[in-house]
């Protein structure tokens, strides 16, 4: 009996020992199918580590490139969850930055334009800015109606994407007053070039000379050397007038 016992617990241990996840291993293992862009193989390699546990300390790396591989395969609504899963248990990641540009992007894409520009006013990074700036210009640069840009004008008082796109919609109706004024409030606020939205004369230039020429239909087959009025007289008194006008400004 002592012996089936003994032989029992050696073979529990065993079976513990081949069970056990390596998770250095498995992480980079995961990273690296990543990478070579083998994204369903990469999801499989990182579902073990997603679960949080005292001896893994990829829990969090695992979550998100889990959730970018599904992103890069299509499954948004997938990879926002896991996205979310890590702002809910692990708020304090110091990647979080990345977090909330990849949730505000999958909003912006789904069309969620107000819950998009809120998750990423939050990103800090300085790194990620431009890129941020650049993604929402394309994706709200996409809304012609004014009423809705107008809304997320309020929302985002101090968006200059918002504002510049606001005031291209504007721009199409100048006949409307309260339109009008809130353009020129924008172009003020933001310091938007006034030309790209209110068309005005060119600038006057002055020369200090000009040559000019002058094409009159004399007749002259017409013409006769009589004192009487000529056919073409009118034409005549205009020459003499240019004439005397050219002696004058000489």
């Amino acid at each position: 009996m002592r012996k089936v016992i003994f032989i029992f617990f050696v073979l529990s241990i065993q079976i513990s020992s081949y069970g056990q996840i390596d998770y250095t291993k498995q992480y980079f293992n995961g990273k690296s199918l990543f990478r070579e862009g083998k994204y369903n193989l990469a999801m499989e390699t990182f579902k073990p580590l997603l679960t949080s546990d005292r001896n893994n300390q990829y829990s969090e790396y695992a979550t998100f490139y889990y959730a970018l591989s599904a992103y890069n395969l299509g499954y948004k609504s997938l990879a926002k969850t896991n996205f979310n899963q890590i702002k809910t248990l692990h708020p304090a990641w110091d990647k979080m930055d990345d977090v909330n540009y990849w949730i505000g992007k999958i909003n912006l894409e789904d069309k969620d334009y107000f819950q998009g520009l809120k998750i990423l006013a939050l990103v800090q990074d300085k790194n990620l800015l431009t890129s941020v700036e650049a993604m929402k210009a394309k994706s709200i640069g996409e809304i012609t109606d004014a009423e809705t840009l107008k809304m997320m004008h309020e929302e985002y008082p101090k968006d200059a994407v918002v504002a510049k796109v606001l005031a291209t919609a504007l721009a199409k109706d100048l006949t409307n007053a309260e339109n009008k004024i809130l353009l020129e409030s924008l172009i003020k606020d933001f310091n938007l070039q006034r030309t790209d939205f209110i068309p005005e004369a060119p600038k006057t230039y002055y020369k200090d000379i000009y040559t000019v020429s002058v094409l009159l239909p004399f007749m002259v087959s017409t013409l006769d050397p009589s004192p009487t009025l000529k056919r073409n007289q009118s034409v005549l008194d205009l020459y003499e007038g240019m004439k005397l006008a050219v002696d004058t400004l000489g």
